[in-house]
């Protein structure tokens, strides 16, 4: 492996420009997609070398969406009834194509309150959908590991 070592706790170890790619079998970043076996109700969990069993692994989840279809946006009203009118930044209320997700550690003893969790989802990383509905099959995200 190669090691960038910063000279002093104000300088630069590594600096890149450009993109980075990630190849190999043992990538920091790669595609998860749900599938009826990596999901359980409202979780789907990451199966990776680099995550399982380590609850400190730093995680960033991206939900890829389709670019056929153009995503939703809701526009803020940008105007305010106020005694003197004002306008405000405005900006976007919602995007609206994506699932709402997090993304939590589950002990290898489980999750308290959630009964028949299958073991191979115990000791991973999962993303959840935060409104509690059942994930669909074939939901990909983009997933980058950073090990502390």
């Amino acid at each position: 492996g190669v090691k960038a070592t910063g000279l002093d706790a104000f300088s630069t170890a590594l600096e890149v420009d450009g993109a980075v790619k990630a190849v190999g079998a043992n990538r920091f970043a790669f595609i998860h997609t749900s599938t009826a076996q990596n999901s359980f109700h409202n979780i789907t969990w990451i199966n990776s070398s680099l995550t399982n069993g380590d609850p400190n692994a730093v995680i960033s989840i991206t939900q890829h969406l389709s670019a056929q279809a153009p995503v939703a946006l809701t526009p803020v009203a940008t105007t305010t009834p106020v005694a003197t009118p004002t306008t405000s930044p405005g900006g976007l209320n919602a995007i609206s194509g994506g699932l709402d997700v997090g993304i939590v550690y589950i002990p290898a003893n489980g999750l308290q309150g959630a009964p028949g969790l299958p073991a191979d989802a115990k000791g991973k990383w999962a993303i959840v959908r935060t409104d509690g509905s059942d994930f669909p099959a074939n939901l990909s995200f983009s997933v980058t590991v950073v090990k502390q």
